[in-house]
């Protein structure tokens, strides 16, 4: 769905996908990436699954 809403914006004319714009957006998609998964590794308690499972 990202990927048809991007080539939807640029068929429209809103924004002009050049090089740079792919990079900022990698970037940012690596940063919310980043974000994520530290969320969820704060978030996963190994120890109740330990405790729960026996």
């Amino acid at each position: 769905l990202p990927v048809l809403a991007i080539i939807g914006v640029q068929l429209t004319g809103l924004i002009l996908l050049r090089p740079l714009m792919f990079i900022v957006m990698a970037v940012g998609i690596a940063i919310l990436d980043i974000l994520t998964l530290r969320v969820a590794v704060y978030l996963f308690q190994r120890e109740s699954i330990v405790v729960r499972w026996r």
